[in-house]
């Protein structure tokens, strides 16, 4: 009798050790490209914000058909690029100090930062910002809006608009 319940016992808990490791979750990398950041002027010295909507849509974000709500279990941003484009009359980053990334959305998640350079190279007309360590973001993914917002630290006045492109690479996890 006692070898029967050891025996169900292990059976029982062999079969839970198979199913919850044979669904395993998928793992994308997703880009978020051309991003662009408008920051309208006057611009002030100091800190100005620029803001880009971006709607969720899980099935073209992952190329999948996926009907699952909350389907993404996690989301690590990989890269986050800043760049200004390159012309005669265009302001560069010799203006900017610094730039910090962060993302919002409609719902009860608070604002996170995820990325940030401070102080940005005035040389080269893209930044690689540097990201935050091993910070969670997948929540914003199963929500309809997620603004990312990019805040400038201007060294002078600006009476024009800046415009930014942002490039991002994002893993994702999902079902």
């Amino acid at each position: 009798m006692l070898k029967m319940k050891l025996l169900t016992v292990i059976f029982g808990l062999s079969l839970l050790l198979f199913i919850s490791c044979s669904k395993g979750s998928k793992v994308k990398t997703a880009d978020l490209s051309d991003v662009v950041f408008e920051f309208e002027g006057p611009l002030f010295e100091g800190t100005n914000t620029a803001q880009y909507l971006y709607s969720v849509n899980i099935k073209e974000l992952l190329n999948e058909d996926i009907s699952e709500e909350n389907a993404i279990k996690s989301a690590t941003l990989k890269s986050a690029t800043i760049s200004m484009e390159e012309c005669e009359n265009c302001y560069g980053f010799e203006t900017i100090k610094s730039l910090v990334l962060s993302m919002v959305s409609d719902g009860e998640i608070p604002m996170k930062e995820i990325a940030l350079l401070n102080p940005v190279n005035a040389k080269n007309n893209s930044q690689a910002l540097k990201l935050a360590e091993e910070l969670e973001i997948g929540e914003f993914f199963n929500t309809d809006k997620i603004y990312w917002i990019l805040d400038a630290d201007i060294t002078e006045e600006i009476d024009d608009n800046i415009s930014m492109i942002g490039n991002f690479k994002i893993e994702l996890r999902y079902d």
